[in-house]
């Protein structure tokens, strides 16, 4: 397990690395969606009330 662990090291920080730029990404990607969904509905429930 010792001897290839430095092989293992690697390849595994590549695919971490890769794997949190996906996930921030992601994470940004929704984190605009949410804040378009909340801006939306707050102007619909300002419309509401005011109606």
């Amino acid at each position: 397990m010792i001897e290839i662990k430095g092989e293992m090291d690697a390849q595994g920080a590549k695919e971490v690395s890769q794997t949190v730029a996906e996930g921030k990404r992601f994470f940004i990607k929704c984190a605009g969606v949410a804040l378009i969904l909340c801006v939306v509905g707050y102007f619909v429930l300002r419309l509401f009330q005011a109606a």
